[in-house]
């Protein structure tokens, strides 16, 4: 996963130093399957999110139990 996180950010800015090695050690893999959720309503996200494969959708649901 760091190799490819890694790649994406020389892509996106292709000055970027030697420390990106050190960046890339701060994220941590985890493997979210299909219907589970990767926050809660009325938690905090505390981490940055990079999707490696796939996508992720988001939604609210309201009141009245509608998206």
């Amino acid at each position: 996963m760091q190799s490819i996180l890694k790649d994406y950010f020389i892509q996106k800015s292709p000055n970027i130093g030697d420390e990106i090695e050190g960046f890339c050690q701060l994220f941590v893999p985890k493997i979210i399957k299909k219907k589970e959720f990767l926050l809660q309503v009325g938690e905090v996200c505390e981490y940055e999110t990079f999707i490696v494969k796939g996508l992720i959708r988001v939604f609210q649901i309201d009141k009245e139990g509608k998206e």
